[in-house]
């Protein structure tokens, strides 16, 4: 259920591959008799389509400060082809002199391997507070910012602070966040754990298991949180 859930996501912001994978199988099917084939046919469409060449990850972490839970994080993934989708979704609650909670949404798409679309959205008690869009055009991504002017980033991006979840960053010394719209600084430093040196000089830490995020230790300048990966 989960895969059909992402790749139909994804099939809605490529219509086009939708189309081509369904005169695909269309072809591969015609064979049906008339009648039962049309039901048949968008059964087979809704199930085949779905693991034709696609492959979908889903991981859940629980937000810790002081041994509380405060919130979670909900982390997927799906490959189609050349194409690499990935979306970061939390929800923090955190109690300091007052309460409040933090809403983060992160949106990045891959085409063979570069970075051509993010989003990245920060709602603070239900209060916008970022809303960063990008896109690839040839040579540069065009950056808008919501109540900002518009920016150019020249440089190509291949791995942004979504990738962290799902692929360990061996041999990865720049990673983009999509929040402060630059690169942080990336470093090993000890055994399948690395830094993260943020563009606003705090760092963050990143554990891995057998190539799967473990842990994430974030640091702020108002508190110290840990992402648990729940599958270990």
């Amino acid at each position: 259920m989960l895969t059909i859930i992402l790749l139909f996501r994804y099939f809605s912001r490529h219509p086009e591959e939708w189309k081509k994978q369904s005169r695909r199988l269309k072809n591969q099917f015609s064979f049906f008799a008339a009648g039962k084939r049309k039901v048949i046919l968008l059964i087979l469409l809704a199930v085949v389509v779905c693991c034709l060449n696609s492959a979908a990850q889903q991981m859940r972490f629980r937000v810790v400060r002081n041994d509380e839970v405060i919130g979670h994080v909900l982390a997927n993934q799906v490959k189609q082809q050349e194409i690499t989708s990935i979306s970061i979704e939390s929800l923090t609650k955190i109690k300091l002199l007052w309460g409040f909670s933090i809403n983060i949404k992160q949106a990045d798409t891959f085409s063979n391997g570069l970075l051509t679309a993010a989003y990245f959205n920060k709602v603070i008690n239900n209060k916008e507070k970022l809303c960063h869009r990008m896109q690839w055009c040839r040579s540069f991504y065009h950056v808008r910012r919501k109540g900002d002017e518009d920016l150019r980033q020249p440089q190509p991006v291949y791995y942004t602070t979504s990738s962290l979840y799902f692929t360990e960053p061996v041999n990865i010394t720049d990673v983009y966040s999509p929040n402060f719209l630059a690169f942080g600084k990336m470093r090993k430093v000890a055994i399948n754990k690395y830094e993260l040196q943020l563009p606003d000089g705090n760092k963050n830490y990143y554990s891995y298991k057998n190539g799967i995020c473990e842990k994430v230790e974030v640091n702020t300048d108002w508190a110290t949180v840990f992402f648990i990966n729940e599958k270990f």
